[in-house]
């Protein structure tokens, strides 16, 4: 599934594993527990399904709409529609058990996620003790092994309430970690939350604090103090850091020139791309694209 403006997207059936280690659909895929991640994420791509895993051998470095976690043997990862995944590394022996679902396949159960969304969203990847991970693990084999029965004129039926099942065993796991924490977002928070979301929405046509604090009913001068108080970081380098990663994806991935790069992103003229792109990665466009 591609789109034509924008991040490259794609779809449930483009993550499949290619060696039949697998059951792929255009909207539903499952796999056995050796599944890896394929070249296509080497570069920032936006996913438009939904997938969950649990890291069974190896690492990788992962980047969920810009926020960067490392995943190991245990880790339990949740990917809701529309992020921006890139995993710029991943270890010779990494593999994941997971399974991906589109909205249309989730039709009459959709409740079930939308539930995990709070946690998702605050927590992506979430360590599991031993025992948690076996108990996903072995529901992820048996759903597997459900999923295989093609013939079976229930199947769709029975792997629904099989990733029902799963879903509510992962929230019963989230509500376990923030019951001990006792912790929910606080307003700051929420208003990062919010800005990002705002940012992937708008950051080709508008990159002032100005324009998104506008949007948060917020006055710039506060939006700008909860975001560096909660993140470290200004307004504008999360803007731009979105502009970056963008702008990389086109220099790597599209047969764009770069005055049509820097057109796409609504930069005035290509010398003025040229120089923000320098200033935030140390090289030209044209470097960045011939470079490994």
């Amino acid at each position: 599934m591609m789109k034509k403006e924008g991040l490259p997207g794609i779809g449930v059936a483009q993550i499949g594993p290619a060696d039949g280690r697998g059951y792929v659909t255009d909207h539903f895929l499952v796999t056995d527990r050796r599944w890896s991640a394929p070249a296509l994420f080497a570069e920032p791509v936006r996913f438009y399904g939904a997938c969950t895993g649990i890291c069974t051998a190896g690492s990788c470095t992962i980047s969920l709409n810009l926020k960067i976690s490392e995943i190991r043997p245990g880790d339990l990862i949740f990917i809701v529609p529309g992020t921006i995944v890139h995993i710029p590394r991943q270890s010779d022996d990494f593999s994941l058990c997971m399974t991906g679902f589109s909205a249309e396949f989730l039709k009459g159960i959709y409740q079930a996620i939308n539930s995990l969304y709070p946690y998702i969203f605050q927590t992506p990847v979430l360590p599991l003790a031993a025992d948690d991970a076996e108990t996903l693990l072995d529901l992820f084999d048996l759903l597997y092994e459900k999923a295989l029965r093609k013939e079976h004129c229930y199947c769709r039926e029975i792997v629904q309430n099989l990733l029902l099942t799963l879903f509510y065993e992962i929230s019963a796991l989230y509500q376990k970690k923030y019951a001990k924490s006792d912790r929910q977002l606080t307003r700051d928070e929420e208003i990062f939350r919010k800005l990002i979301r705002l940012i992937i929405l708008h950051y080709k046509e508008e990159r002032t604090v100005a324009f998104y604090a506008r949007e948060l009913c917020l006055t710039p001068k506060y939006l700008s103090s909860v975001v560096k108080k909660t993140t470290n970081r200004t307004v504008t380098e999360w803007i731009n850091e979105t502009v970056v990663l963008d702008a990389k994806t086109q220099l790597k991935s599209s047969q764009m020139t770069v005055q049509q790069i820097a057109n796409y992103l609504n930069f005035p003229t290509p010398s003025f791309f040229g120089r923000f792109f320098k200033k935030h990665t140390g090289m030209t466009p044209k470097a960045y694209r011939l470079s490994e």
